[in-house]
C-alpha cells in the first residue's frame, strides 16, 4: 500500500463526516412541523403516501419524520352559506383553510309542490375521531364540496315536508326539522363523516309571486273586514251616545 493510498482514507472519512453533518442539519429541522391553534391534522408519510392513524389535536411543534408532513383541517366551527347575495358573510380576510363555504340559494319544493328558493346558513365542526376516514374517503380538498352536497340534500328533504303557507306560520318548526336533517346527513361513519352542526338560520324563503300575492290578499281581506266591522260598531256606539245625550 503506497503513501497515496494511505491518504485516501482520512479524506474519505472527512467527507463522510461532513456529509453526515450536512444531512443531520437538513433532515432534523425538516422532520419537525408546526401546527397552529384551531387546527387538527393527520400525518402523511412520504414513502408510502398513506396517513397515520393518529390525529394531531394539540398545537405546537411536532416530529413527523423526514419527508413527511401534516395535512391540516379546521378544528373550530366553520360557516356554510346558501344565499342569493353576500349579505351576512364577513368580508374579513382569513386563511384558505377557514374561508366560509358560500353557495347560491337552494332550489326546493314544498309539500304541495310549489318551487321555492331557500337561503340558509349554519356552522359545522369536524370531530377529530373521524378525520382519518374522512381523508381516506374524500381526500384533502374535495370534502367541502361533498359537505355542500350533503347539506343541500338535507334542506331539500326537509322542505318537502311542509306546505308553502307553513313557511309563514311554522318557521320555527321548519328550522328544527332542517337542523335534525342536517345532523343526520353529517353523522355517517361509513362515509367518514362525524360532525357537529350548530346555529342553523332559515334566512329567506322566496316563493312564487302568485303565491305571495295570494297570501297578501288572504291576509289583507280579513284585516279590512275586521276594520270595517270595528268602524261600524264605533259608529253605532257614537249614535247611541248621541241619542242618549239628546234625550237627557
Amino acid at each position: 500500500m503506497g503513501l497515496e493510498d494511505i491518504r485516501i482514507f482520512p479524506v474519505c472519512g472527512l467527507f463522510l463526516c461532513l456529509s453526515l453533518v450536512v444531512f443531520t442539519l437538513v433532515s432534523v429541522p425538516s422532520s419537525f412541523k408546526s401546527m397552529e391553534q384551531g387546527r387538527y391534522s393527520v400525518t402523511l408519510e412520504w414513502m408510502t403516501q398513506n396517513i397515520r392513524d393518529e390525529v394531531v389535536i394539540e398545537p405546537g411543534l411536532k416530529f413527523v419524520g423526514l419527508g413527511n408532513y401534516l395535512i391540516e383541517f379546521p378544528g373550530t366551527f366553520q360557516a356554510m352559506y346558501f344565499i342569493s347575495d353576500g349579505r351576512g358573510v364577513s368580508p374579513a380576510p382569513v386563511p384558505e383553510l377557514f374561508k366560509p363555504v358560500v353557495r347560491g340559494a337552494i332550489r326546493a319544493r314544498s309539500a304541495d309542490g310549489l318551487e321555492m328558493q331557500i337561503s340558509v346558513s349554519f356552522q359545522w365542526r369536524l370531530r377529530p375521531n373521524a378525520l382519518v376516514d374522512l381523508y381516506n374517503i374524500l381526500g384533502e380538498t374535495l370534502y367541502k364540496d361533498e359537505f355542500v352536497r350533503f347539506a343541500k340534500a338535507a334542506v331539500i328533504e326537509s322542505c318537502s315536508k311542509f306546505t308553502a303557507d307553513q313557511y309563514f306560520t311554522q318557521r320555527q318548526a321548519i328550522t328544527t326539522n332542517m337542523m335534525q336533517a342536517l345532523q343526520a346527513n353529517f353523522d355517517k361513519p361509513e362515509l367518514g363523516l362525524s360532525m357537529e352542526i350548530a346555529g342553523l338560520q332559515l334566512r329567506e324563503v322566496d316563493l312564487p309571486d302568485d303565491f305571495d300575492d295570494e297570501i297578501f290578499v288572504n291576509d289583507t281581506v280579513p284585516f279590512q273586514r275586521t276594520l270595517f266591522e270595528t268602524m261600524e260598531i264605533r259608529a253605532l256606539d257614537d249614535h247611541a251616545v248621541s241619542k242618549m245625550t239628546v234625550t237627557l
